[in-house]
């Protein structure tokens, strides 16, 4: 077990009256999983609305058209991927509550680094603050957040912003195949095409979903993810 380890293993158990040095690692940690309970709290409402209007439009479908396969995967699917985002959401809303037995459980990750690395001097950086309890945040920790934060927050709007044009990309290609099918008997091979350029797009949308959320995660809450992986 390194120092920093011992240190907040200690913070954490002992619970401390002031330290404000560990109180701001306790909500940097808190708003990390409250900012995914925020975001992902959101999407899952994007995807629960999705599963009912789909529902809703496939009892109106025609029996054995392409208009009601679409919309059962749909409905289906998007009931599925929202119980199990439901789920992420619930257990970081319990650490975003509750972030000192979060914090404890994610004590371990810290490892222990190579001597001399830049990463282990962060560590004594890190473990000299929290033991002083002192409310300024020590430069070299600091300049690792800083150092975080000028790559982290650009990937979190650029990757925001492709999850929306995507999501608009997917409603667009998905309401032109329904509208195109309808009245219409086999499908030609451009539409198979389309088909799958639109379940590419879907698949494309839910990575982009994961990227934005843990980007936008690290972007409001840096100090967790640099003291625990520099």
């Amino acid at each position: 077990m390194t120092e920093l380890q011992a240190t907040l293993n200690h913070l954490v158990r002992s619970r401390p009256d002031s330290n404000p040095a560990f109180d701001a690692l306790m909500h940097d940690y808190a708003e990390y999983h409250a900012v995914l309970v925020v975001f992902g709290g959101l999407v899952t409402f994007g995807l629960v609305l999705l599963s009912l209007v789909s529902w809703r439009r496939l009892r109106r479908a025609r029996r054995s058209t392409f208009e009601r396969s679409t919309f059962r995967a749909f409905a289906v699917s998007s009931a599925a991927v929202g119980l199990c985002l439901a789920l992420i959401v619930l257990a970081n809303l319990g650490n975003a509550l509750d972030p000192r037995h979060g914090l404890s459980t994610a004590i371990p990750a810290l490892g222990a680094p190579l001597p001399g690395t830049e990463r282990r001097q962060v560590q004594q950086a890190t473990n000299a603050w929290l033991r002083s309890g002192k409310t300024e945040v020590p430069p070299l920790l600091q300049d690792k957040i800083d150092e975080r934060l000028s790559w982290q927050r650009p990937k979190a709007i650029i990757s925001s912003l492709l999850l929306i044009a995507f999501v608009v990309l997917c409603a667009w290609i998905w309401s032109r195949l329904i509208g195109s099918a309808r009245g219409r008997g086999r499908r030609t091979l451009k539409d198979r095409a389309a088909i799958a350029g639109g379940g590419i797009a879907v698949a494309c949308t839910l990575v982009l979903m994961v990227v934005a959320v843990a980007n936008t995660q690290a972007a409001f809450a840096p100090m967790t993810l640099t003291v625990l992986y520099g």
